[in-house]
């Protein structure tokens, strides 16, 4: 079995890794960041019994197979592509919508030649710097659609600077997921400041038809294979805000218009009417003499 497990591991699992990345599921595009980013990840992936052992409810630890993925085991890093929507400048302050686009995946049927029945625990993480993450703020275009028909997506997991978002309905091995849209929003800092976020780890899960369970963790750089830095998907710079608008005229203030030209003949007293070419600024209050003081 060990065999099989370092197969998968190697062949589907990074397959199905890789196609998840290259569409909206797992990654996401802007002004900002307008091309898709590689990323080299570090998947670790373990063959276990079902979650549960039957009747007795004790979790199985996939860490304890030996020799499934040894610390020195030299492997290429799974690289996907991932894209974030983020606009080139905010206020500071201001809320900041960041848009993850949909995107379709093809998963694969089986992988060394054993059976996927199912996919699911398909997600990933986004980490941002410079800004908070706001709780709640994440809005989905629609349901996940597996297969054209429509799923249910997991319930984000929000921390100040990171948001965990994915599939909760499990897809079909050579199903197809259609993942909608995905915006959330950021609490900007000071001016000066940037916005950027990054890839934080993609998690997925393939259910065999033998009977196991191959759980996968992807890491994003720095890790075993990959040295810093993490590549950057977006950035916004945050910038000082607009000043306020002037305050509106008291009531009865006068819309000013030019009183001249006047005459300025030496020794002749001169009376100007200030108000003859004014109008009221407000059309429901006449003009107040008060207001001029």
């Amino acid at each position: 079995m060990k065999r099989s497990c370092k197969k998968l591991r190697a062949a589907g699992i990074g397959t199905a890794v890789l196609a998840l990345g290259a569409t909206g599921l797992l990654a996401s595009a802007s002004p900002a960041s307008a091309a898709p980013v590689p990323v080299g990840l570090d998947c670790e992936a373990f063959l276990t019994p079902p979650p549960f052992v039957p009747g007795a409810g004790i979790p199985v630890d996939g860490n304890d197979i030996p020799g499934v993925d040894p610390p020195a085991d030299p492997r290429d890093p799974q690289v996907a592509n991932f894209e974030v929507q983020a606009p080139a400048l905010a206020d500071a302050g201001s809320e900041v919508t960041l848009t993850i686009p949909s995107g379709t995946t093809n998963l694969p049927a089986t992988s060394s030649g054993l059976t996927i029945n199912t996919f699911t625990n398909i997600a990933t993480v986004y980490k941002v710097v410079g800004a908070t993450v706001v709780d709640g703020s994440a809005t989905a275009s629609g349901p996940p659609l597996i297969n054209g028909v429509p799923g249910d997506p997991s319930v984000p997991v929000y921390t100040s600077d990171s948001i965990k978002i994915g599939t909760l309905t499990a897809v079909p091995g050579g199903g197809t997921l259609l993942a909608p849209t995905v915006t959330f929003k950021v609490s900007a800092g000071a001016a000066g400041s940037t916005i950027q976020v990054f890839q934080g780890g993609t998690t997925l899960t393939a259910h065999l038809a033998i009977g196991l369970v191959a759980s996968t963790i992807c890491n994003p750089p720095p890790n075993r294979l990959v040295g810093d830095p993490n590549p950057l998907l977006a950035s916004t710079s945050v910038v000082e805000p607009p000043p306020p608008p002037p305050p509106p005229p008291p009531p009865g203030a006068p819309t000013a218009a030019n009183d001249g030209p006047l005459p300025t003949a030496s020794g002749t007293a001169l009376t100007v009417d200030v108000l003859a070419n004014d109008t009221p600024a407000d059309a429901d209050t006449p003009i107040d003499v008060a207001s001029l003081k």
